[in-house]
């Protein structure tokens, strides 16, 4: 899962993103939940018409078959990343209970091999839930005082959820280069936690992509950016692309 306190820190862009780099190096099953109900942007970051939704889904009256279920992931062809997509309007989010989350999870862990949540950024009954039955929550921070300050209360909350550094992964998105004089080794000693993947600032090439509906990693492979992304997608995927969740050093301590 992909989680922040704060918008606009390019949680859902690393998501998509990290989806369809995992997507290249392993060739297996890769999904991704847009279960930011209100205002989740994926459908238009991948030119997606929503026509089916989560919120379509949860109209369907119980119980749910996995057939049916699965009938509401759309295909986002150029990538191969199937997608349950956000509902359509912010009012129709109130339709999505914890109960359907935990279910469209459930079914998405019997038929895809690597799941990707973007997340609303509250802890909630439904979030909870997401980040509960996550194998991997990936926090994203940027290079902002008042971010820093977000997660750290964010990082406090989760540990009194018993979730351990094994399971909780920093991330720092538009990490260099530096701005407004603070640096990575601020953020960690801030946050007291080590930073796992240090993403580039890249604005005019993210944008760009955003624009066209098209992520950069469909076409981009050799930039920094991309780099710093198939070694993210190694923390998930392994360097061969063949294991989930093992525990890797840090971009700046080793071993990653």
């Amino acid at each position: 899962s992909l989680f922040s306190t704060k918008g606009g820190v390019g949680k859902t862009t690393i998501a998509l993103n990290l989806a369809i780099t995992v997507k290249k190096m392993t060739g297996k099953r890769v999904a991704v939940l847009d279960f930011d109900m209100q205002f989740g942007d994926v459908a238009i970051m991948l030119n997606l018409q929503p026509q089916k939704t989560i919120h379509n889904l949860s109209e369907e009256p119980p119980p749910w078959t996995p057939e049916l279920v699965m009938d509401f992931f759309t295909r986002h062809e150029p990538s191969g990343v199937d997608v349950m997509l956000a509902p359509a309007k912010p009012e129709y989010a109130e339709t999505v209970s914890q109960e359907h989350v935990e279910e469209v999870l459930r079914v998405a862990k019997e038929h895809y091999d690597f799941i990707f949540v973007d997340t609303s950024p509250f802890f909630r009954n439904t979030e909870l839930t997401v980040l509960d039955m996550s194998t991997l929550i990936f926090v994203v921070v940027t290079l902002e005082l008042s971010a820093i300050k977000s997660i750290k209360l964010c990082l406090e909350l989760m540990g009194n959820l018993n979730y351990n550094d094994d399971k909780v992964k920093l991330i720092l998105n538009r990490g260099y280069p530096p701005m407004g004089g603070i640096e990575v080794n601020d953020v960690q000693n801030g946050l007291r936690k080590e930073v796992v993947s240090l993403i580039p600032s890249a604005g005019k090439e993210v944008v760009s992509a955003l624009n066209k509906g098209t992520p950069f990693m469909l076409s981009d492979q050799a930039s920094d950016l991309a780099k710093s992304f198939f070694k993210l997608a190694e923390l998930i995927a392994g360097p061969q692309g063949q294991a989930a969740g093992k525990q890797q050093g840090g971009v700046l301590g080793g071993g990653g």
